[in-house]
């Protein structure tokens, strides 16, 4: 574990004003085509419906959603006030005509200000690192997500080189190598999120799978369905009685 590390929980959780300010100006842009990807699997798995970004901050994901997925209903939320303000200049800015559909809350990932299963579909991109409580951050994701919705927490890995995270960054050169050194310092150790550890953290009320790809990582959470549908044939196979029965 780097010295970063070890005495980043003396710094505060919200990101604040100047650096907020740096961060969309420097980091943000070389994330592009990062937050793009994550875009298509979201507007993919969702034609319709609720969809909760976790730790928005200046709200480069929400406008790429918005563009794939017309018919999503979209909400951020961040604990910073300026990457709030920073996201809602760039949403009105850049999302077009669904600027003004865009809602953006202020809150803490250990407290989300939304009620029960709210969204049915809750996504974080390289916000997890900040979390102060981790556990009790994924528990709010997955209180506030319907049943059978899903959780998709992204944040970059520190156990690989500079260069791994170089290569999700849309730029060439020194930019794209000091982005790649920058990016080093910012995620969290897969061996901290182990499918088996998120799930004891959840206790049972969720399929997990951690996910590991080259410069990033993947908590995929699925909440059980409140309710199960059973399948009954009798002996007439032609026919079929659908029966739904509390879990």
């Amino acid at each position: 574990m780097s010295r970063f590390h070890k005495i980043r929980h003396i710094f505060p959780q919200a990101i604040l004003g100047p650096v907020a300010a740096l961060y969309e100006k420097v980091a943000v842009p070389g994330l592009s085509a990062f937050h793009g990807q994550v875009a298509a699997a979201v507007a993919g798995e969702l034609a319709s419906g609720r969809v909760l970004d976790v730790g928005t901050g200046p709200g480069r994901l929400l406008i790429e959603i918005a563009r794939l997925g017309p018919d999503l209903e979209l909400t951020g939320v961040d604990l910073s006030r300026r990457m709030l303000s920073i996201a809602r200049s760039a949403i009105d800015r850049d999302a077009g005509d669904r600027a003004g559909d865009v809602r953006l809350v202020r809150g803490d990932v250990a407290a989300l200000p939304f009620p029960d299963e709210a969204f049915d579909l809750v996504v974080s991109t390289l916000s997890l690192h900040h979390w102060r409580h981790r556990a009790r951050g994924l528990q709010e994701c997955l209180r506030v997500t319907a049943p059978g919705g899903q959780c998709w927490i992204y944040d970059l890995r520190t156990d690989v080189p500079a260069k791994r995270h170089a290569e999700l960054v849309t730029a060439s050169g020194l930019r794209r190598w000091a982005l790649g050194w920058i990016f080093r310092f910012h995620g969290v150790k897969p061996s901290d999120v182990e499918s088996q550890t998120v799930a004891q953290w959840l206790g049972g009320g969720a399929e997990v799978h951690t996910e590991r790809y080259e410069a990033y990582l993947k908590l995929h959470l699925r909440k059980p369905l409140s309710r199960r549908l059973r399948m009954d044939r009798p002996d007439d196979a032609s026919s079929v009685n659908y029966m739904v029965e509390s879990a």
